[in-house]
């Protein structure tokens, strides 16, 4: 036992000193981030104090552009190829400006379709950031039509479509008398979103599409959906970010591997590996396992052990959401330990780990106490863990 634990603690400290200096590939996976402007971001305040090198940030769509682009397309032309947008910035500004500004490096991950580009005619009453602060709405795709669920999950036949992403982009707009692809809006968007903040490379094309409830497209969720996937969401944003810089990376497909989702890895990391690994920088998954254990943090790592053995390590592989919950004892500081470790022992392949979250009640729709932080500010232990192993 001993030995067992010298060793463990022979790893820590040789992997800390490491991450100190040139190795640091860690981050916080802040999603959706509220009451944050350019001078002024408490949550991202506390990502700095806890040593975080990197941000995951959702940038939603649909509250940067609620109306549909006007005037005349110009398919020539970078960032108006569907017309002439109008942006609202206010929101990702105070995110992402804030970070860049105080030294930390940002994964955007494109979020919420705009409801006027997927036919949903209740997305505009879901603002996801809202929903963050206890405003949550749900909408149910049955049968070829959105039913409104009143923000009553429990409804029989009704849950939420994206908490709300909605489908893909799918229609066609009628911009000045011109039809034009929705999706190209979306490829205006990820050009304009890239173009307004070169400090970041690296882009996501929306989260967890294996879930049936998240891209559930009209019909149902059929064997068509991976190149939906990919006509609708994936290219258009890869298209747009390297139209405005070439070195942009495409992140995906942000895959959960469990917590109830059809397999991550079966349905849309092996595929897209075999048909459209061109497409994608870096890989990316998320695995959460939480049995009060404080060898949960090995089940995470077998998840990236069996992604590395089916897709190699030609890209990075990215653990772009995982956390533990807190019971009240040490196994949340354990497994936050173990997990670094994890990765330390696999940085040939697995290059960066996104923890969620920061704070309990400040990133997660779905509950439970993930955070280093709770939701009255006190710190738990597993801060300090990641604040001490996962330094700067």
């Amino acid at each position: 036992m001993k030995t067992l634990s010298l060793l463990f603690l022979a790893l820590v400290i040789g992997a800390t000193c490491r991450a100190q200096g040139s190795y640091a590939p860690y981050g916080l996976d802040m999603e959706l981030i509220y009451n944050c402007g350019p001078t002024s971001c408490p949550q991202l305040d506390l990502a700095i104090q806890a040593n975080a090198t990197w941000v995951r940030i959702f940038v939603p769509w649909g509250i940067i552009e609620p109306s549909q682009p006007t005037g005349t397309p110009q398919p020539s032309t970078w960032g108006q190829m569907s017309g002439q947008h109008s942006y609202d910035w206010s929101y990702p500004d105070g995110m992402i400006g804030y970070a860049v500004s105080h030294g930390l490096n940002v994964y955007a991950q494109l979020y919420w379709v705009a409801p006027w580009a997927n036919g949903n005619p209740y997305g505009l009453g879901c603002d996801p950031v809202a929903a963050y602060t206890g405003n949550q709405c749900y909408v149910y795709w049955n049968g070829g039509q959105y039913v409104n669920c009143n923000g009553n999950q429990g409804q029989s036949g009704c849950t939420a479509v994206g908490n709300p992403q909605g489908v893909p982009p799918m229609q066609t707009l009628n911009v000045g008398g011109t039809q034009v692809a929705a999706s190209t809006a979306f490829e205006d968007f990820a050009y304009n979103l890239a173009a307004r903040y070169p400090q970041v490379q690296y882009f996501g094309p929306m989260n967890e599409p294996n879930f049936t409830n998240m891209y559930n497209p009209p019909g149902g969720y059929t064997g068509n959906y991976l190149n939906y996937y990919m006509q609708y969401l994936a290219t258009p944003v890869l298209t747009g970010i390297q139209g405005a810089n070439s070195n942009n990376q495409l992140v995906g497909p942000d895959a959960s591997l469990t917590g109830g989702a059809t397999s991550g890895l079966n349905s849309f990391v092996i595929p897209l590996y075999q048909y459209f690994s061109s497409s994608f920088g870096v890989w990316s998954v998320h695995s959460y396992h939480n049995s009060n254990s404080s060898n949960d943090h090995q089940s995470v790592r077998n998840d990236m052990d069996t992604v590395f053995s089916n897709i190699g390590n030609l890209k990075p592989i990215w653990l772009t959401e995982s956390g533990f919950l807190y019971y009240g004892n040490t196994t949340q500081s354990d497994n936050v330990s173990g997990l670094y470790v994890d990765e330390y022992n696999r940085s040939y392949y697995w290059t960066k780990t996104f923890y969620h979250d920061i704070q309990d009640g400040s990133g997660s729709l779905a509950g439970g106490y993930y955070g280093l932080i709770d939701q009255y500010g006190n710190y738990r232990p597993a801060f300090y863990t990641y604040q001490t192993l996962y330094g700067r």
